[in-house]
């Protein structure tokens, strides 16, 4: 009988030496973790160039946030499953998708909300040779 507090004693001994001390807060923890991935492969396409170049529509001079980065963190977010303008807020202010993105501000609602006000229909044709540049694709064109 004495064998098998000794064996609890162990078992207590080792989950003591693996618990390490962790601290998990907002800076450290995201999401949408599996966004790596979408964002390699975005940048391996060349996404970001691709709305740059499609879309014409020009922001004010003075503006934070040109129109292609708007449109890129809308499509994020409809990828991630923020369909919703009030969910993409989630998405805003999580520190782990800003690190992968690079950045230290992103749009906020009304800034998504307000430039699809403004732009002119023409944009959507735009939009459209964008997505067929991107499914007319070759991953022949990737130098490795």
């Amino acid at each position: 009988m004495k064998s098998i507090p000794q064996k609890d004693k162990n078992i207590e001994r080792k989950i003591k030496f693996l618990n390490i001390k962790s601290k998990f807060n907002d800076k450290k923890v995201s999401a949408v973790a599996t966004f790596t991935y979408l964002e390699l492969f975005k940048q391996i396409i060349g996404l970001s160039s691709m709305l740059e170049k499609g879309v014409s529509y020009k922001k004010s001079s003075n503006a934070i946030f040109v129109t292609a980065e708007i449109i890129e963190y809308l499509i994020d977010a409809n990828i991630l499953g923020y369909s919703r303008f009030i969910h993409t807020e989630n998405l805003r202010h999580d520190e782990g998708y800003k690190k992968f993105k690079e950045v230290d501000r992103l749009p906020s609602e009304k800034v998504c909300r307000d430039l699809l006000k403004v732009l002119p229909c023409e944009i959507v044709n735009e939009l459209r040779e964008v997505n067929k540049e991107l499914l007319n694709f070759s991953y022949a064109k990737i130098k490795v």
